[in-house]
């Protein structure tokens, strides 16, 4: 009746779903199928932003009859470089703006090549002042180890936590820890002044393995004692075929959220001559 079908199959053990779903256009030759296992809500949510990311939202629009998506970004296609998992969440906010968003991750985090510097950090987080945050990535990063060390998430009550803006303080209030102070102006060359006198105040900074702003040497200027950490690092991702395929069929925008991402596109555009003139055309 030229609506498309929405399904899927689910199965429960023990708390941990396994979830499949699909959304078909109504002749069938449009299908967005997606599937993975985890805790339920949060597999539906990720495999809802999969779905999206992969044009479910086009395969329901086209069923009710709408020449293109509403929205303020209404057929916008978006090639959006962010590792796979933040890029889907991102596309599917994307999809429901009305952009068509194609996911082509050109970086990926990786755990810090030696955790130990990190470990010995957060088994004495009780001696810091302060906790500086500058990202959801490095909020991500603690969070594994504490996990991995058998120590509670309240090992960071101690301590005041500072964020560099509101997504990483959202990360940080799942972690069940309120930030102390979050900067107006999201940039990590802020907060410095909004931690007040630093004189003698000990502050950790769980860190990329190479920060685009050299934080903890801003913090020691004002008179605090810094333990910056490699809690992570971002590498380049090889553009698989299909993601190169999506973008040579065209993008109006190329959505870059950090100089790694930028530097990794950069790259796959002189190693791919399809993702050359793609972000030439952006």
């Amino acid at each position: 009746h030229g609506q498309a079908l929405v399904g899927h199959e689910v199965v429960f053990l023990r708390g941990v779903g396994r979830l499949r779903i699909g959304v078909l256009s109504p002749d069938g030759c449009d299908v967005v199928r997606e599937e993975g296992q985890g805790e339920p809500v949060e597999i539906g949510r990720a495999l809802a932003a999969r779905a999206l990311a992969a044009g479910a939202g086009r395969v329901l629009a086209a069923a009710r009859g709408d020449q293109r998506p509403a929205g303020a970004l209404s057929g916008v296609r978006i090639a959006v470089t962010r590792p796979r998992e933040q890029g889907e969440e991102l596309a599917a906010a994307l999809s429901a703006l009305g952009a068509d968003p194609v996911v082509a991750p050109a970086i990926r985090i990786e755990p810090a090549p030696d955790p130990a510097p990190l470990d010995r950090a957060l088994a004495a987080c009780a001696s810091y002042d302060w906790v500086v945050f500058t990202s959801a990535n490095g909020v991500a990063a603690v969070r594994g180890r504490l996990e991995a060390l058998g120590l509670s998430l309240d090992a960071l009550a101690a301590a005041r936590i500072a964020a560099v803006g509101p997504a990483t303080a959202s990360a940080v209030r799942e972690l069940g820890a309120e930030p102390a102070f979050v900067p107006d102006v999201h940039r990590a060359e802020e907060i410095p002044a909004g931690l007040g006198d630093l004189t003698g105040t000990r502050i950790l900074v769980p860190q990329a393995e190479a920060p685009a702003v050299d934080l903890a040497s801003l913090l020691r200027a004002g008179g605090a004692e810094v333990d910056a950490v490699v809690a992570y690092r971002t590498v380049a991702a090889d553009l698989s075929p299909e993601a190169r395929a999506a973008l040579a069929r065209g993008i109006d925008v190329l959505l870059l959220a950090s100089g790694s991402a930028a530097r990794a596109v950069a790259a796959a555009a002189r190693a791919h001559e399809d993702v050359r003139l793609a972000v030439e055309r952006a």
